[in-house]
């Protein structure tokens, strides 16, 4: 009889943690809404994708410049949804961030469900402590990769959705679904389709009956997965995306991952719990592992996330990582929480013991090591959002739409570097070359990397290359005059620099209308060159003509001025 208080007691005090638990999640819900907006930000990149969004929806196809074909994107799905939203008049800035956001809370939710199941079949009450689910609500850099405009947070709700479907399928309909979310996610990020390759050796480990398991598994890779590739394929030419050659990415840079892998667990302290909670967990379902087929759920969500987890580590440090802090690791950082959260939850499987350790792991994610305190950029690895405050943002949509009106009804061509990609959205026009790291040029893409540095930024585009192209003008940032060369190649529209790569005169003849536009018109100044050139000699003319040549000469038909200078120096 003395027993029955005892258990009444330990129930009431279970419901009043359960209670505040949830009231804990509550909160966490509303801080982690609260910090996406507050650090909200759009990436340089993300207006790649819009480029060619919007070119498709123009009607000029799925290319950066009408008639390249060149696959400067590697998120093909993620691209197709905001065209979508651009061909109902949606601007993609906006949609891209919700869209974003909305992953962000959906991949949270998939966590906690999972996390509901992964205890629901057990005998006796255990306390609902979504571990994994609230890390992310508190998480930094998923709040930063919640809008962005890229595919990060997308292509990280299909990894996990498609995760917990493996886990908790049983039926043909669940592991029909899994793979199709799968295959959607590699469509929305090549590298994710290492997780589909990963999945069909865990399918044949954990269902039964394995041929149709595997078949229904492996349908959605040959009804929708090999058909998108064949087309892809035949449209740009090359089996991988231009990224892919514009990084090297065949290319192992060991060195570099391992800095990127280490950067991410220096902040991020607490998943160095990962590696104790991955052999707690083996040594409690050794014996369901090696069964066959695995029936239990934890036992089943561990072993998936070691397929997922491994190989994908191994994959980020080979390629490198990325020069964005995070970025690459964000897709598996759900499942690496998950770890700890089952590693935690099977360790201290009293509440007594397993609560205080949530908190304190929830506490070493809300308050990481912030390693970009000091400066935004370590071992070639960047605190992104750092360089795109929404002013730069405004900024580059304002001098955008200035360059929109300038060059209508032109063909002018720009090389845009560093950060400003932006501006090839912004001002649509006709021609425009990402000249920082090659990724929408073919020619960029496919350079040797001479000296590896910044993963992405190896493969500058030479100035004589853009040369041959007839590129007009150049964009990037520091643009100051430093010599006499770069004061006549020097233009400003409005209050906004750039460089003149090639002179055209019928372009800046055009330009001339608009009394903000300034710059140097090199013929006067070629007409008084001439009259000094008698008095100079070979030698010294030889290393101006050859300046002028590819400046001006080559793409003007202007013989009454060439020829003094081809007299001068002997030709």
């Amino acid at each position: 009889m003395t027993a029955i208080p005892a258990i009444n007691s330990d129930n009431r005090i279970q419901r009043y943690i359960q209670l505040a638990i949830w009231v804990l999640f509550g909160a966490a819900v509303i801080y982690g809404l609260v910090e996406v907006i507050r650090v909200r930000w759009v990436c340089d990149d993300a207006f790649i994708s819009f480029r060619y969004a919007r070119n498709l929806v123009n009607g000029l196809g799925l290319v950066f410049n009408a008639s390249e074909h060149v696959e400067g994107y590697t998120n093909f799905l993620w691209t197709i949804i905001i065209a979508g939203g651009m061909l109902l008049k949606l601007n993609p800035v906006p949609v891209s961030m919700i869209l974003g956001g909305l992953s962000y809370f959906a991949t949270i939710g998939i966590l906690a469900i999972l996390s509901s199941r992964l205890i629901a079949k057990e005998n006796r009450r255990r306390l609902f402590f979504p571990i994994a689910a609230l890390t992310l609500l508190l998480h930094h850099e998923c709040h930063v990769y919640a809008t962005s405009g890229l595919e990060t947070m997308w292509t990280t709700a299909l990894v996990t959705l498609g995760f917990v479907l493996l886990v908790l399928g049983r039926t043909p309909r669940l592991l029909l679904t899994a793979g199709i979310v799968l295959i959607a996610a590699a469509m929305s990020r090549p590298d994710a389709m290492l997780f589909y390759a990963v999945s069909i050796v865990y399918v044949l480990t954990t269902s039964r009956p394995t041929f149709r398991s595997l078949v229904l598994f492996l349908l959605p890779l040959v009804v929708i997965y090999v058909p998108y590739w064949i087309a892809r394929y035949s449209y740009y030419g090359y089996p991988f995306p231009n990224t892919y050659y514009a990084k090297s990415a065949n290319l192992p840079y060991y060195s570099q991952g391992i800095i990127y892998l280490w950067l991410y667990v220096k902040s991020y302290y607490v998943l160095w719990l990962v590696i104790p909670s991955a052999v707690w967990l083996f040594v409690r379902h050794f014996k369901s592992l090696k069964a066959w087929p695995i029936e239990d759920n934890r036992a089943s969500a561990f072993l998936l996330a070691m397929f997922f987890t491994v190989p994908y580590l191994l994959y980020v440090v080979r390629s490198g990582g990325d020069f964005m802090f995070g970025r690459f690791l964000i897709p598996i950082t759900p499942i690496l929480f998950l770890l700890i959260e089952l590693g935690v939850r099977e360790a201290l499987p009293k509440v007594k013991y397993f609560a205080p350790a949530a908190v304190v792991i929830l506490l070493a994610v809300l308050f990481r090591l912030n390693i970009f305190a000091e400066t935004r950029q370590i071992s070639y690895v960047a605190d992104e959002p750092s360089y795109y405050p929404s002013a730069w943002h405004q900024r580059a949509e304002e001098v955008g739409g200035r360059l929109r009106e300038y060059f209508k009804g032109t063909d002018a061509s720009f090389a845009f570097r560093g950060q400003f990609a932006v501006y090839a959205y912004y001002s649509e026009v006709p021609v425009a070359i990402e000249a920082a790291t090659g990724l929408t040029d073919e020619f960029v893409a496919h350079q040797p990397i001479m000296k590896r540095t910044r993963p992405g930024h190896e493969k500058p585009a030479p100035n004589s290359y853009l040369v041959s192209r007839g590129i007009a003008f150049s964009i990037k940032s520091g643009i100051v005059p430093s010599n006499y060369i770069d004061s006549l190649a020097w233009i400003r529209f409005g209050d906004f620099p750039a460089y003149i790569v090639t002179f055209h005169d019928s372009l800046m003849d055009h330009l001339k209308q608009f009394p903000e536009i300034q710059f140097t018109d090199i013929r006067p100044t070629l007409d008084t060159m001439i009259t000094q050139l008698p008095g100079l000699t070979a030698d010294h003319v030889r290393p101006w003509y050859e300046f002028l040549k590819v400046y001006y000469f080559d793409h003007n038909v202007d013989s009454v001025r060439q020829r003094p200078f081809l007299k001068a120096v002997g030709q």
